[in-house]
């Protein structure tokens, strides 16, 4: 889930340690232990690409944050265009922010031309998440981040970016 990438003792005693997240998860339930704050959490892993549940067998928390302006017989989107939307979504933040790319969305690392694969998917389409949420309430940020379909996930960054006249 974390992975420690450094702890330091303060001289009150504390600890500051800074971590990295391995993978997505809930927190299910938290309390302080030793006076150190533990809980259980559940993984959040993606649906398959190629799994896009019925809006029938969408739970009604995913269903409720959809865009009204889609509808429900709407084809899902297929990976080449998910990719094509995340790959002109970067170039614009790119461009308009001097925003840093992980090395992960760029050509051998470079940050000069970003790249989205089918490998890299999920990621990229987390890391832009936070990008179109930012001005609505923490409810609907933690259900677009916890949503567990790449396509819906992507279909509400491009009709943001459509919506910001970003492409």
């Amino acid at each position: 889930m974390l992975k420690v990438i450094e702890s330091r003792a303060m001289p009150d005693g504390r600890l500051l340690v800074n971590t990295v997240a391995l993978s997505r998860f809930i927190v299910r339930e938290h309390w302080e232990c030793d006076g150190y704050r533990v809980g259980r959490v559940r993984d959040l892993r993606d649906d398959s690409l190629h799994h896009n549940p019925s809006p029938a067998a969408t739970p009604h928390h995913l269903s409720s944050c959809s865009s009204s302006s889609s509808s429900s017989s709407q084809e899902p989107m297929s990976v080449a265009e998910m990719i094509e939307v995340l790959t002109k979504v970067l170039a614009v933040i790119k461009a308009r922010s001097n925003q840093e790319l992980p090395a992960a969305f760029s050509s051998s690392g470079s940050n000069s031309d970003s790249v989205v694969t089918p490998a890299n998917l999920e990621a990229a389409s987390l890391w832009l998440t936070p990008f179109f949420v930012r001005s609505t309430s923490s409810d609907l940020q933690m259900r677009a981040l916890s949503t567990t379909n790449t396509a819906r996930r992507v279909e509400r960054i491009k009709l943001a970016a459509q919506g910001m006249s970003l492409i």
